[in-house]
């Protein structure tokens, strides 16, 4: 902010013609008063502290300014009041509306009688012309966020407009040297600029904005405890189901619409983070706790069943990850082998509960995600003592892992995965225990190809999400959020 003082000592005597018929008036004694500081802000606004040194013979009823775009008074553009201030004992006030250019400050006095008594005029500055900087990031989806900086671009008085592509942006934050602006739907321009238009001008920052594939739309609140986590997800005929663990222990049902939930499905055990659950098919959900057991939701009465005993015998271990590919269900639970924590690796069919060991997997103990896509099952690792970035496939003819090639992003764990229209998506997640990822990927087995798409919404600190997934959409929550993913913007 530049600052420029003016001390301007202002003597003023009023002289009036004498009525010869009256008595003689006694002289009006004139005050002494000075501009102390004139504090340029803006472009578009002053604030302008005057002081009076003597108030004389006068009954002083309004102090002010007149603010002039010309020399001598000859072009008035505002006159503006000033108010005293007892804490610096000076008349001071803000002068705002003021465009780009040179303007001159007279002072004024007036008592009661209206009788004016007027300070010299001074220039006070020619202020600075806007200057746009940047903007930042120069990519990004639909509904995610865009900060544009330069000198006095967000001044309110100037009613900046912003444009990305051809379609209006809405403005989220407006500072004076920055707006923060949410990417809107609808654009069809290519290449896409930002634009801005203000009552100064229009400008055109020279570098395109890249349009990210992908669009993420809040549907609703989740309203469960602050700590309330996606354990296992579930949608069937249309319902989402979700269990979460908190007091209660409750299953939610989302309603076909996404505009309520139900609740009170609760589960008779205990939801913690180290179960999972495991969804077969559009009827079957299944939840594996740490302690062994193998509980069955069913739908239709919103009711639990205890199936089965996971085959570890004395052993309360967390559940890795789970998958299933056709009728086939597969888990993935530690256990201990003369003291070293190990992967073991069990299928089922639907339509029994008998389990099958086969061969631990080749990666170390951790808390993994799995997508399958196509028949085929994909592993990304996340926390195995270290955040990691690898990916494994897993092909049920031949019941083996094979690793691919790492994924391109930040090592990272407890992110989000799920597959959509023959393509695997995956991002967010953890990358040291305290940065929050929003970064979000599509990826083509077939073609080993990734692309970075539009970030995940920056979602609340809690450590997992859950999917709810039809055959045209994807509904992600995380905390108390929930959020629709699409593909078109």
């Amino acid at each position: 902010m530049k600052r420029t003082l003016l001390f301007i000592s202002i003597v003023l005597f009023c002289s009036c013609k004498e009525d010869q018929t009256r008595a003689i008036v006694p002289p009006v004694i004139p005050p002494i008063f000075s501009i102390v500081e004139v504090n340029i802000g803006s472009p578009f606004q002053i604030t302008v502290s005057l002081k009076i040194s003597d108030i004389g013979s006068i009954d002083l009823s309004e102090v002010g300014v007149y603010v002039g775009t010309e020399p001598n008074s000859k072009n008035i553009f505002k006159t503006q009041k000033l108010d005293f201030d007892p804490i610096s004992s000076v008349y001071k006030n803000e002068i705002w509306n003021l465009p780009v250019g040179k303007y001159y400050l007279r002072p004024y006095l007036m008592d009661k009688s209206k009788m004016v008594f007027e300070g010299s005029e001074v220039s006070v500055a020619t202020f600075e012309s806007i200057k746009y900087w940047e903007f930042n990031p120069t990519s990004g989806g639909v509904g995610s966020s865009i900060t544009i900086r330069g000198l006095y671009i967000g001044a309110e008085t100037i009613q900046p407009e912003v444009y990305i592509g051809n379609v209006r942006a809405e403005i989220l934050f407006m500072h004076p040297n920055d707006i923060t602006v949410i990417v809107p739907k609808g654009i069809t321009a290519n290449p896409i600029k930002i634009r801005i238009k203000n009552s100064v001008g229009e400008f055109t920052f020279p570098q395109n904005f890249i349009l990210l594939k992908g669009v993420w739309t809040q549907l609703l609140n989740y309203q469960l405890p602050s700590d309330a986590t996606g354990i296992f997800s579930h949608m069937s005929n249309g319902y989402g189901y979700v269990g979460a663990y908190n007091n209660d222990n409750d299953v939610s049902r989302l309603s076909q619409n996404f505009e309520n939930w139900t609740y009170g499905y609760s589960f008779p055990n205990t939801f913690n983070s180290n179960g999972d659950g495991l969804a077969m098919g559009s009827d079957k959900t299944y939840y594996v706790t740490s302690n062994n057991e193998v509980w069955e939701f069913v739908v239709e009465t919103g009711s639990w069943e205890n199936k089965s005993t996971f085959p570890i015998s004395g052993e309360s271990t967390p559940v890795s990850f789970t998958f299933s590919i056709n009728d086939v269900g597969y888990v993935g639970k530690m256990y201990f082998d003369e003291g070293n924590q190990k992967i073991g690796f069990w299928k089922k069919k639907s339509t029994d509960f008998t389990w099958s060991r086969l061969q631990d997997p080749p990666f170390n103990p951790g808390k993994y995600t799995v997508v399958s896509l196509n028949g085929i099952a994909y592993l990304f690792e996340g926390y195995n003592g270290n955040p990691s970035k690898k990916l494994w496939k897993f092909d049920p003819a031949s019941e083996l892992w094979e690793p691919l090639q790492d994924a391109p992003y930040l090592p990272r764990y407890n992110s989000l995965a799920f597959n959509f229209q023959d393509k695997l998506y995956v991002g967010g997640g953890l990358s040291n225990g305290i940065s929050w990822l929003t970064d979000f990927y599509e990826y083509d087995p077939p073609l080993n190809k990734w692309i970075q798409i539009a970030n995940i919404p920056s979602w609340s600190n809690s450590l997992y999400f859950y999917t709810m997934q039809g055959p045209t959409t994807v509904l992600v929550g995380h905390g108390h959020l929930l959020y629709r993913f699409e593909l078109e913007n």
